[in-house]
């Protein structure tokens, strides 16, 4: 959810870890229960905290004791989400497995909220790769990249939570000399190399390396980030994706490339669909805008070719027109709503020139 917040939330107060869910952080916090939180986008990971149990003076320990149960609570972590025009969201996320999960002492526990998926990072050796900056680094130095402040590149990663073993990186390298104005501007084109490694040791498993793949010109290149959502595009391939975001003071567009690892070899099958577009621009000296607006979202088709499922792109679009009134500015508001349908040709997924950047 774009804009939301993400909080600590215990009985007596609820502090804030982490900023926006498309935030650049990584923050160590501390937390009550004897659990630690590193905020990284909208991905956390934790140490397992222990059971605790409710107060037992007074007359809850006479209930407790009359109805032969104990006072303990499950393993469990609280959770605030907040974000504009929405209610706020308290729920507990408790531990599957856990042995007083049926037996909740204080019956607030939900088998929908246990999750086992959530703890299974915590076995990995030391959260050694959690921290993205440091995988980075590794990373290129063993691909031989140049690391000073002279050269411009951009980063991302994240654990894969298909597999929690393996590692999602994207690095983004300027190409020296690409610039289309000057050498400083960084105007051009940067290659995109895009890897997996395994998460306990950061060895790297599979890798492509597109020379010239994203571009940076009047819309400059912003940031790239993986994307781990469901592009399950058969029963045993999924995708995932690096979206990478250009934009100036006037505007911002958003390109996903999808990628999937089988037999041994990581491949592109989707580059560069548009999937959010903003312009906008002040019209006259009332101070009135025009801008155009248009989301882009994937969903997997029952229907396939080669193999692999059909793409089906939602679209939705806001355009307004400002005029100038003698109150301020009047609204003139048109929304539209499209649909596409991508077919995979045996190497990729063919895209309209519409949809293109």
């Amino acid at each position: 959810m774009p804009g939301a917040f993400i909080f600590r939330h215990n009985y007596a107060a609820a502090d804030l870890i982490g900023v926006t869910c498309l935030a650049f952080v990584a923050k160590l916090a501390t937390m009550s229960a004897h659990a630690r939180i590193i905020a990284r986008r909208s991905s956390m990971v934790t140490e397992k905290p222990g059971a605790y149990p409710v107060p037992t003076d007074g007359p809850v320990a006479s209930m407790l004791a009359a109805g032969g149960r104990h006072g303990f609570c499950p393993t469990h972590l609280h959770f605030m989400v907040k974000a504009a025009g929405c209610e706020p969201l308290v729920t507990p996320v408790f531990v599957d497995g856990d042995p007083y999960l049926d037996c909740d002492g204080a019956f607030t526990t939900s088998r929908n909220l246990a999750h086992a998926l959530i703890w299974m990072m915590f076995l990995l050796p030391m959260l050694s790769y959690a921290d993205c900056p440091s995988l980075i680094i590794q990373l290129n130095t063993a691909l031989h990249y140049q690391q000073d402040e002279s050269v411009e590149y951009l980063a991302d990663c994240k654990i894969w939570p298909a597999d929690p073993r393996k590692t999602l990186v994207a690095l983004a390298h300027y190409q020296t000399n690409s610039s289309m104005s000057s050498p400083a501007s960084h105007d051009g084109l940067y290659d995109l190399d895009v890897v997996i490694v395994e998460t306990a040791s950061g060895e790297i498993l599979q890798r492509i390396l597109q020379k010239g793949a994203l571009d940076s010109d009047a819309l400059y290149l912003k940031s790239i980030t993986i994307d781990t959502g469901r592009y399950l595009l058969a029963p045993t391939v999924r995708a995932f994706g690096v979206r990478a975001m250009r934009g100036n003071p006037h505007a911002d567009y958003e390109t996903l490339s999808l990628y999937v690892a089988r037999n041994n070899e990581l491949t592109s099958v989707m580059q560069n669909l548009v999937t959010y577009k903003l312009f906008g621009e002040p019209q006259g000296p009332g101070g009135c805008a025009r801008s155009s607006e248009t989301k882009r979202k994937l969903a997997m088709a029952k229907t396939s070719h080669h193999g692999l499922a059909d793409v089906l792109v939602l679209e939705t679009g806001l355009e307004q027109d400002q005029t100038v009134v003698k109150d301020g500015c009047e609204i003139d508001e048109h929304k539209s709503a499209q649909h596409y349908e991508l077919h995979f040709d045996g190497a990729s997924y063919v895209l309209p020139a519409l949809l293109q950047q």
